[in-house]
């Protein structure tokens, strides 16, 4: 197991849940502004829907 691999899993042992949670929408909200950032109008259609899915399966609420 190299250096990288332990200390992710030691930060895995210590966050919360709410971390976690918080962490799943910082990072959801990165993909969502990219997504409408881009001129593309299909992934707009497709990923957007999915990262609102993603929010209501993990139940991670939009912090905005």
């Amino acid at each position: 197991m190299n250096l990288i691999t332990q200390m992710l899993n030691i930060i895995l042992v210590l966050v919360t849940k709410e971390q976690y949670k918080e962490l799943i929408d910082k990072l959801i909200d990165m993909v969502e502004e990219a997504v409408e950032a881009s001129p593309n109008t299909i992934d707009d259609a497709v990923i957007l829907p999915l990262c609102s899915k993603i929010r209501d399966i993990l139940d991670v609420p939009d912090n905005d």
